[in-house]
């Protein structure tokens, strides 16, 4: 009686796992149809911004990608923000961070910023963390400032990057 009991709830499980199967790749291709409609021809850039900078802060690396290809795309000069202490990733870290941008008080940095009113456009990039987008006092100029920022799960590492790069 038991061995009945087994099979039929073993045939149960095996009818649910292909019906979630099939209902997955249903929805992938529906997913794929819908967005088709959206896809347009590539965009050719031109670079024609002028002298560009790429100033960035990456603390996992996901940000460094997109600022690696804008200056690719660009020819811009690139300048990673770094701090003087290294920040660790503990349990207590959004805390901490969450704590510092409430007060506005940043870590200290390695290196000053580069003088940015030389440069005709800049690009600045960071995370966002505890739903925040990061930030730093940068001084306004006439320059055109371009801000990007890159939000990040472990498991999934999809860029956030505009459609032209």
């Amino acid at each position: 009686m038991i061995k009945i009991i087994l099979y039929i709830l073993l045939a149960i499980i095996l009818i649910a796992l292909a019906a979630a199967g099939i209902h997955h790749y249903r929805v992938a291709l529906k997913n794929a149809r819908t967005m088709s409609a959206y896809e347009k021809e590539k965009i050719t850039y031109n670079n024609n911004l002028g002298k560009v900078l790429v100033v960035y802060y990456s603390l996992s690396g996901h940000t460094k990608e997109i600022a690696d290809k804008i200056k690719e795309l660009t020819n811009a000069d690139i300048y990673e923000i770094q701090t003087a202490e290294k920040i660790n990733t503990t349990p207590w870290f959004y805390l901490t961070l969450r704590n510092q941008i409430k007060k506005g008080e940043y870590p200290q940095l390695k290196e000053p910023l580069p003088a940015l009113e030389q440069y005709d456009v800049v690009f600045v990039g960071g995370p966002v963390w505890c739903g925040i987008l990061w930030q730093h006092r940068f001084p306004l100029t006439s320059n055109k400032l371009i801000f990007w920022a890159k939000k990040s799960f472990r498991s999934q590492r999809r860029e956030a990057m505009p459609a032209a790069f």
